[in-house]
């Protein structure tokens, strides 16, 4: 899947430097943290709440961090969100 999405239009310098570097190997060194993440989320949700504008699919990746936060994962790397996902799913995507 990964290889599919690095060869469409969902491919991006986020997906090919974390995923395979990262994610993949299961390094969660903080670099930019799920707390700082959820935060920024959460200032752009209340800003488009205050202009009226729409976000419809920043409300359910916040929720993806506040679950990995739930899991005490606020100090980690963004790419440790992978994990509560991969327990949800039960698969794991790292190798």
């Amino acid at each position: 899947m990964f290889d599919v999405i690095r060869a469409s239009s969902g491919d991006s310098y986020a997906l090919a430097a974390k995923m395979p570097h990262f994610t993949f190997k299961g390094n969660f060194a903080p670099g930019f943290t799920v707390d700082l993440q959820y935060k920024d989320l959460e200032l752009a949700i209340q800003t488009a709440k205050e202009l009226k504008v729409p976000m419809l699919l920043t409300n359910t990746v916040q929720q993806i961090f506040e679950q990995a936060r739930a899991a005490g994962l606020g100090r980690e790397d963004i790419c440790a969100v992978i994990k509560p996902l991969e327990e949800l799913l039960g698969i794991e995507v790292r190798s």
